[in-house]
């Protein structure tokens, strides 16, 4: 019998439910589902990728023509694994697979998918550059697959991690992850980037606590004021709830 698990869900203008997430038949492999808005099951797709081993997909997006972007993690050997994208029609045929794998052949780990109006894929998580040693790295994708651009970014110490992304309307970049400062502790790093994946800035918070701050999720409003949930170390309170408004 197979297994399937659910990673994430989206919803299009139409209320018709997009879920991804992983399917078992002997390997794992990403999975993508359409369902109309009473719940019927449209389309199912797999997508079984080049280690074929454990493949499973974690962020999805959909566009208003009803275009479907995945994004996972494919494990490529024993202790290593790509971030993997893929994308399919409205009708479920797939039209592209797009691995990463890092300058150093090691382990590569998803943090976040975000799809500009134009259909751009952006994708956000972290690559090893050394045996103890994580860098943030985001990709970007245009609609028909071609890598656009490939960013790194290092910290002042050793383990940098994308976790999330968010766009605003003029196609600009907004990853959010934790990055190890000098005293061995993780910032809630956020870094922009232009569209033409320029590093425009890069702002760090460290909490009153001077231990580990871990963000959860980012969001812009229609102003592009940007909001990051997570958590941080309290001045004598332990771990507390934190808000950044940028």
């Amino acid at each position: 019998t197979d297994i399937a698990m659910a990673r994430d869900v989206v919803v299009d203008a139409s209320n018709n439910i997009y879920v991804c997430g992983g399917l078992f038949n002997g390997n794992w492999d990403l999975l993508a589902v359409k369902f109309d808005k009473n719940g019927s099951r449209l389309w199912s797709k797999t997508v079984n990728c080049t280690g074929d081993d454990t493949d499973v997909a974690a962020a999805i997006c959909v566009t208003p023509s009803g275009a479907v972007t995945i994004a996972g993690s494919s494990k490529r050997t024993a202790y290593n694994h790509d971030i993997v994208t893929a994308k399919f029609d409205k009708d479920g045929r797939h039209l592209w697979l797009k691995a990463f794998n890092g300058r150093k052949n090691g382990d590569d780990g998803l943090g976040g998918l975000a799809l500009d109006a134009k259909g751009n894929a952006y994708v956000t998580g972290w690559t090893t550059v050394a045996a103890v040693d994580w860098d943030f790295a985001t990709m970007k994708y245009g609609p028909s697959g071609k890598t656009l651009w490939t960013k790194t970014y290092h910290g002042p110490t050793e383990g940098d991690y994308g976790r999330t992304i968010a766009l605003d309307r003029s196609g600009n970049a907004y990853v959010v992850g934790e990055s190890r400062n000098e005293r061995g502790n993780d910032d809630i790093t956020t870094l922009k980037y232009d569209p033409a994946g320029k590093a425009r800035w890069g702002l760090r918070y460290d909490g009153p606590g001077l231990v580990d701050d871990i963000p959860s999720a980012i969001v812009l409003d229609a102003a592009g004021n940007i909001y990051i949930a997570g958590t941080c170390g309290g001045s004598g309170t332990g771990t507390d709830f934190v808000l950044i408004k940028y």
